[in-house]
């Protein structure tokens, strides 16, 4: 089952949406299922069902799904858990230091911030040590299998394709060629207004292509048009996007590096420049992010091939009732 986000953090949305008075605490944390011999205890059924029902889609679920539909999700997140903690130590792998104090102060931050809401819904510390943990050794482990000697290497040549057809590395100055009106309405600018503003960028995008800089031309413009501050820094964005007008992205992957340009929708236009990847360091800042798009599915086929090995055990009735008792939680 694919996650389209991490678990801990749909937890952390949870708990700001829980009204904390409604729900009721459980006293220390007991088994409630055996998958294959593993013990899931109360606590850690309750906070998968609580990320479930915070947002059922992320997990192939309806707007209102029933308890059965609940509860059955959260036993395959459980039995993911136990796949997950399996494998890594199956592999023989460890937590790296790094990751061992990102775990600590994960838990201690979220436990400060929401420890009434964890206390009320009976998850304990040790819990949300235990779900931060496991997120964890999942990335250590889809690192051992896909990153640079794992056992499922992506090549570096193909990583390179991915990213480079994927990320697009700019300079921008950008203008709007909108306002708003007295009504709050947002509205195009009058035409006199409009053929300013593109004159304006057609004068900039002459001043670039005869040696100016884009600090020099940005700062000005942000002078002309009061702007409180300005950057010019090299932007990276991901062809998916959503914070630049359609086409935006095609448009400067098919510029020539360094060579400046207008790019122009009905409600804005833009100056923009592509330039030169430094592949190897920008790479490795996204490095992580084109794993997971490049392999996320293999890495779910593996896992899904350990949990379909599993049987469990459990009381309907009690899950049903830690059902019961996150749902009151909202």
């Amino acid at each position: 089952m694919k996650r389209a986000v991490s678990l801990f953090s749909i937890a952390v949305l949870l708990a700001a949406s829980c009204v904390l008075s409604s729900c009721s605490g459980r006293n220390n944390a007991v088994s409630v299922l055996n998958i294959s011999g593993a013990e899931i205890s109360d606590e850690l059924f309750s906070y998968y069902l609580g990320i479930i029902l915070h947002d059922p889609s992320s997990f192939g679920l309806g707007d209102t799904p029933s308890s059965d539909e609940v509860t059955d999700c959260a036993v395959d997140l459980c039995r993911n858990y136990v796949a997950i903690n399996t494998a890594f130590s199956d592999k023989g792998l460890r937590l790296t230091s790094g990751l061992r104090h990102e775990i600590a102060e994960g838990v201690s931050a979220k436990w400060s911030f929401y420890k009434n809401f964890y206390t009320s819904a009976g998850i304990g510390k040790q819990t949300l040590t235990k779900a931060l943990t496991a997120d964890a050794k999942e990335k250590m482990l889809f690192s051992h299998y896909y990153d640079r000697g794992g056992e499922r290497e992506v090549p570096e040549d193909e990583l390179k394709s991915y990213f480079n057809g994927t990320y697009v590395s700019f300079r921008a100055i950008n203008g709007y060629l909108t306002e708003k009106d007295e009504t709050g309405n947002v509205v195009p600018l009058p035409d006199e207004e409009r053929e300013l503003l593109k004159n304006k960028f057609r004068t900039m995008l002459s001043i670039l292509k005869n040696g100016g800089t884009f600090d020099e031309v940005y700062q000005k413009y942000a002078s002309e048009q009061q702007l409180s501050s300005f950057s010019s820094d090299v932007m990276t964005i991901n062809k998916n996007n959503n914070n630049y007008p359609s086409g935006f992205f095609d448009f400067v992957s098919d510029l020539p590096p360094d060579s400046p340009a207008v790019f122009e929708t009905k409600d804005y236009i833009f100056i923009v420049s592509k330039t030169t990847k430094n592949d190897g360091e920008l790479l490795d800042s996204y490095r992580s992010e084109c794993l997971k798009a490049m392999r996320s599915d293999d890495f779910e086929n593996i896992l899904s091939g350990i949990t379909m090995t599993y049987t469990e055990d459990a009381d309907s009735s009690v899950l049903k009732g830690l059902y019961n008792t996150v749902k009151d939680c909202y």
